[in-house]
């Protein structure tokens, strides 16, 4: 990786913790079910219990910020959003929780899931380990994710800052972004925006 990528892990918060416990006390009992159980019982115990260590693969262990991309790092395959393409990033302190959605994992490492979040957003995709202090990536194809990075702020202005650059290496003519070039730190006509509520 390039030496001035930034990597945000994605941290635990938001009510994640209590989740957590939760779904290990599911976990032992439906290993006690498995035990003592009839035999329908060991069957959906191995069920649930292979369906969460397979969340593993889809949660994320991080957010990296590079030059063209931002990436959403998991286990298993990493999800990459190109800069350019990005319409408008959005950091929410407080975000609606949606407990069930379309293809759904919640449990002992976090949350990988597609739901649909109103008539603003519409189907998103949430990849994070946190229920609150999220942020918010829609894309000019009309694609949405929800992250939790560490730091959220930070990483909001680190993600401004470059998507600035590279507007202002656009040639002048074709310009049509409404971010002014003469001064990065405007808070008018920028891509980002905090969002408390």
């Amino acid at each position: 990786m390039n030496a001035r990528d930034n990597y945000y892990k994605a941290s635990l918060g938001g009510g994640t913790v209590f989740l957590i416990v939760l779904t290990c006390l599911r976990l032992i009992i439906f290993i006690l079910i498995a035990l003592f159980a009839f035999p329908i019982g060991t069957i959906i115990g191995i069920i649930y219990f292979t369906a969460h260590m397979c969340g593993y693969f889809f949660v994320p262990k991080g957010y990296r910020v590079t030059d063209e991309f931002v990436i959403i790092e998991r286990p298993g395959r990493n999800i990459r959003i190109r800069l350019s393409d990005i319409a408008k990033i959005e950091y929410h302190k407080k975000w609606r929780f949606h407990y069930y959605g379309v293809l759904s994992y919640g449990g002992l490492f976090g949350y990988a899931r597609i739901y649909f979040h109103g008539k603003e957003y519409g189907w998103v995709r949430e990849h994070s380990k946190r229920l609150s202090k999220m942020v918010v990536i829609s894309t000019k194809l009309k694609r949405n994710f929800v992250i939790g990075p560490q730091h959220p702020e930070e990483f909001l202005s680190e993600v401004e800052r470059i998507m600035s650059k590279i507007e202002c290496s656009k040639p002048k003519e074709i310009e049509t972004m409404e971010f002014s070039c003469e001064d990065e730190d405007t808070e008018e006509g920028g891509f980002a925006k905090v969002i408390d509520y």
